[in-house]
């Protein structure tokens, strides 16, 4: 078989051809093509795709500290919607981002070994106080029913 291969001239295609002998196209994805190689012109540097990539992607699941994170958050606004959609709103974004401070430190706390549930306790309170016309009792029953809510997160974890 050797020698009949060595006999025979193979011969390149000129033009590639589909199976059913139609001309065969190569895609151009929408770029211009150069007849030089040496010269680009701003025209075809535009028309090249970009690909914008996030400096940092955070992971699917996120980590431990987010997810509790999301929980706090959750735990303190509980039961707040109407309150909060009645502020008005330098006051509605103020109260959110204090909020979400006060859920990071009492994150934060929780971290430790020796979770202090009196600090819990009066960085809820703070936070609530911003609410307008809440009276003192109100903020102390909130401040230890959302701080009883967060240590039984800890605790399941």
């Amino acid at each position: 078989m050797a020698e009949e291969l060595t006999g025979a001239s193979f011969e390149a295609p000129k033009k590639l051809e589909n199976l059913d002998g139609s001309p065969l196209e190569s895609p151009d994805f929408g770029l211009e093509k150069k007849e030089t190689v040496g010269e680009q012109s701003s025209e075809v540097a535009q028309e090249r795709p970009t690909i914008s990539i996030p400096a940092a992607v955070p992971a699917v699941g996120g980590s431990p500290f987010d997810q509790r994170q999301k929980q706090v958050e959750g735990l303190m606004s509980k039961g707040l919607e109407e309150i909060y959609l009645s502020l008005p709103p330098e006051k509605r974004a103020e109260f959110k981002r204090v909020g979400e401070e006060t859920a990071l430190k009492v994150n934060q706390l929780l971290e430790k070994t020796k979770v202090n549930i009196g600090k819990i306790v009066n960085l809820i309170k703070k936070w609530l106080s911003l609410l307008p016309g809440v009276n003192k009792m109100f903020l102390e029953q909130e401040a230890k029913i959302r701080t009883d809510e967060i240590i039984k997160l800890r605790k399941k974890e």
